[in-house]
């Protein structure tokens, strides 16, 4: 510019050299106004490059921070997979052999009972089921980590207020002992050892009450 005072072309130039800095560097424009010194051929000043070289610094420690907060996620992500699939490497312990159901004994009597005889003790529970279509009332019980034996009986005979015993593979792993009854009755479930018993609780008949009826006498004193 022809007219232009020294002052005014050295603002001009030290303006295009901070636009090509902040273009070139990515930074957003600072706050703080850059020196407009020069040199007296057109280059920035000292004061100018060490000013661009904290800037450099600066932009340099903010990719660091970001590299390691990237490495960091990453070893996070690596721990929680490796977390994971760990368990699935390690060597698991043999499962337990399962137990035996060897044999199911009813007796009968005034208060019939079923035994259940397992080669080894095993969690076991009963349960009443309601009369179902065809079905009457049943008292269960599932053993489990139990399989039948080959010798067991599938059915039982009963008597009384106890139709039949069933025995069968419920699960892969559970032994289901069914009671069909012929009413409900309250029962009380034990298990001994591999001793497993069920106490069927029959209710007492209601006595009979005999009345005494007092003879009227006779006219003549004598009892009627």
């Amino acid at each position: 510019m022809a007219g232009a005072s020294p002052v005014t072309a050295e603002d001009a130039h030290s303006r295009r050299w901070r636009r090509f800095r902040e273009f070139e560097l990515g930074h957003v424009r600072s706050t703080q106004t850059l020196p407009t010194r020069v040199s007296a051929k057109g280059w920035p000043s000292r004061t100018l490059r060490e000013t661009d070289r904290r800037r450099r610094l600066s932009r340099g420690g903010w990719e660091t921070s970001v590299a390691r907060a990237r490495t960091r996620s990453r070893v996070m992500a690596l721990g929680r997979a490796a977390a994971a699939v760990l368990p699935l490497l390690l060597p698991r312990p043999a499962p337990a052999a399962p137990a035996l159901l060897e044999r199911v004994e009813f007796l009968a009597g005034a208060a019939p009972a079923v035994r259940i005889h397992v080669s080894a003790d095993r969690p076991a529970h009963a349960q009443t089921l309601p009369p179902s279509g065809r079905s009457p009332h049943r008292i269960y019980v599932d053993l489990s980590g139990t399989r039948v034996g080959p010798s067991t009986p599938k059915i039982i005979t009963g008597a009384g207020t106890v139709r039949r015993v069933r025995v069968g593979q419920f699960e892969p792993w559970t032994v289901r002992v069914v009671l069909d009854l012929e009413r409900p009755l309250p029962f009380a479930f034990s298990s001994i050892g591999g001793i497993l018993t069920v106490q069927l609780v029959t209710p007492l008949p209601p006595a009979r009450v005999s009345r005494t009826v007092p003879r009227r006498p006779l006219a003549d004193g004598r009892a009627g």
